[in-house]
Order: C-alpha cells, then sequence, then structure tokens
C-alpha cells in the first residue's frame, strides 16, 4: 500500500481538525501537498474545513453569536466568517457574504481568503509563525 492511498483511508475516519493537526506536524510539507490535494479532488468541503482550521479561519452562525439582535430575521439563520484581526492583511479585505450553511462559509472563506494558493504557497507553520 503506498503513503497516499493510507493517508486517504486516515482521512476518511478522520475529523477536519484531526487532518488540519496531521498537515501541520508533518515535516514533510510535499507529503501534505499530496494529501490536501487527493482531499480537495475527492472530499471539497472537508478540505475546505481542513483549510479553515489549519489558518485559524472560523464560520459562525449569525443567530448563535453576538450580532445576533441586530441582524435581520432572515440573516439569523444564515453564516459569517470570522478571522483574527491582521492575519490577512495581503488579502483583499472585502467583507465576506453570508452563506447559508457552514460548509458554504467555509467554502467563501477559501475562496475570499485564498487558503488554498496560501497552503500550496509555503509551510502552513511558517504562515501561522507569520500571522
Amino acid at each position: 500500500m503506498n503513503s497516499v492511498t493510507s493517508i486517504s483511508q486516515y482521512f476518511a475516519n478522520a475529523s477536519a481538525l484531526d487532518i488540519a493537526d496531521w498537515l501541520m506536524a508533518i515535516e514533510a510539507p510535499e507529503l501534505g501537498h499530496v494529501a490536501l490535494r487527493d482531499l480537495l479532488a475527492n472530499e471539497p468541503a472537508k478540505a475546505n474545513s481542513v483549510l479553515c482550521h489549519v489558518y485559524d479561519v472560523a464560520c459562525y452562525q449569525v443567530g448563535g453569536s453576538c450580532f445576533a439582535e441586530g441582524a435581520s430575521a432572515e440573516d439569523r439563520d444564515k453564516w459569517f466568517v470570522s478571522v483574527i484581526s491582521g492575519t490577512f492583511n495581503d488579502v483583499d479585505t472585502a467583507p465576506i457574504p453570508l452563506a447559508e450553511s457552514l460548509v458554504n462559509a467555509e467554502a467563501l472563506a477559501v475562496k475570499h481568503l485564498r487558503l488554498q494558493d496560501l497552503f500550496f504557497e509555503v509551510n502552513p507553520l511558517v504562515a501561522l509563525e507569520q500571522a
């Protein structure tokens, strides 16, 4: 069995947080790149969640947050993306639109914050240390 097959099997039963922890702990970034590419091809929603965990991007439901009181009734079931101030200074800081679900919010975060590009351009640990 090759390493990609065994990683894919591990990913099938692992949570996004466990996969993110694994990606940040491995000493061979190229193996992480292969593994994430496989996950992107086979489970894109899980890959988006992993990337959000790697870069400390959180998604919350409006109605369950401190913004619930000021939100319109139709927005309370929607989701928003939250990042630590100053973390993504080199990325366009235009507001990320509200999403209909957690999965959609994570996909918007990956797209707007260019998390795939960031992951494949640099070692994730270096990116987190610079944040």
